[in-house]
């Protein structure tokens, strides 16, 4: 039986370690930290199960006052609107962190027609991170007798924890190399990349130079990134220099991409990528601001289980949930309203804001009175 998730991964990635043997980063899909050090104190954090409950938590976002997340973005990039914690130093808290206020309000600066993909954008920046911190693990030769994550370790003690400039920018290239399906006809997946970009020019240092680990046409210093240029075929060359300096613990410098080509590098970035599959595999975490003016969060969600939520509102309203192939579906018999729900996630996952949203707007209810009313059930 394997001991926690690191070693779940890696199984399935066809890693060739056996077992990982640092600090346990525990599988439990189920657990969701109390009180993590993550986007200052007095946050409310659930657990999100996939990536759409993400995207439609953060696009439903009701906010009470305005965050400065363009102030803070300028200043901290990303990784101030997510963040990820390390499976090494942070144990069963580990995993990526959205703050969810800070990102409805990026979304909402930013949009340019396909508001998703910026969420998906942020997402995979920081599955990158993760991706880091894993291979520094497994890249560690077998008979090493090393213990923890030491490659990993060395990394971040020659390169410095604040800024590490080159992985924030492969990171980004990282993000906008990955496909990207539009649910706006207008916008074609280039164009998507390409605004996407325009968007990270607006980071600070690290951030804004993913363009020098993924331009083939790239000039050290220069103040013009080729957006157009952006290549993944380049980027796995980079990767491949990338996790080499990783491994010989060397100081990682953006020259050190230009004019360097590894032979190979597409099949030896295949064996370091994980899938989707595999990344969805990271504890991934809302973290919910709480209002001063109602003393909690903009309403407050119990944590139950969504079984719990339905025989409440049949019990109160008289409301019928069924599932069906693809989306869950709410019938109130006595008034004859039906409407297809949220995406089926099944009566054993946990209750998020998104779901009391959406059935307190199909009653025509404020959400925080029927929040009142599931906590008193």
């Amino acid at each position: 039986m394997m001991r926690n998730l690191i070693d779940r991964i890696a199984s399935e990635s066809g890693y060739p370690r056996k077992s990982y043997h640092g600090p346990s980063a525990p599988y439990d899909p189920d657990y969701v930290p109390s009180a993590p050090s993550v986007f200052g104190h007095n946050k409310n954090v659930h657990r999100a199960l996939d990536t759409q409950t993400i995207v439609d938590e953060i696009l439903s976002y009701v906010p009470h006052t305005l965050e400065n997340s363009q102030g803070l973005y300028g200043e901290s990039g990303d990784d101030v609107l997510a963040c990820y914690k390390s499976f090494f130093h942070h144990q069963e808290n580990w995993g990526i962190y959205f703050d969810v206020a800070r990102m409805f309000d990026y979304v909402t600066h930013n949009s340019f027609g396909d508001d998703s993909s910026m969420i998906l954008k942020v997402l995979h920046h920081e599955r990158f991170h993760f991706l880091v911190e894993f291979l520094g693990a497994f890249l560690e030769p077998v008979t090493s007798g090393l213990v923890g994550n030491q490659i990993y370790d060395s990394y971040q003690r020659v390169n410095g924890s604040s800024p590490r400039l080159v992985e924030e920018a492969m990171c980004n290239a990282y993000a906008l190399t990955r496909p990207y399906k539009s649910v706006n006809l207008r916008l074609k997946p280039k164009q998507i990349v390409s605004e996407l970009a325009k968007i990270c020019d607006k980071a600070p240092a690290g951030y804004r130079d993913y363009w020098q680990v993924c331009d083939p046409h790239g000039v050290p210093g220069s103040l013009a990134p080729h957006r157009q240029q952006i290549s993944k075929d380049w980027f796995n060359n980079s990767v491949a220099i990338f996790f080499d300096g990783m491994v010989q613990s060397r100081t990682m410098i953006f020259t050190a991409f230009m004019n360097q080509v590894v032979v190979g590098s597409a099949l030896h970035v295949r064996s370091l990528l994980l899938s989707e599959r595999e990344f969805s595999r990271i504890p991934t975490y809302l973290v919910y601001p709480w209002s001063p003016q109602q003393g909690g969060m903009q309403f407050y969600t119990p944590k139950i289980k969504l079984a719990r939520f339905y025989r409440f509102l049949e019990s109160k309203y008289g409301v019928v949930y069924s599932e069906g192939s693809k989306h869950g579906k709410l019938h109130q018999p006595s008034t004859g309203k039906k409407r297809v729900g949220w995406k089926r996630k099944g009566s054993k996952a946990d209750l998020l804001p998104y779901h009391i949203k959406q059935a307190a707007t199909w009653l025509e209810l404020p959400p925080d009175n029927l929040a009142k009313e599931l906590e008193a059930f």
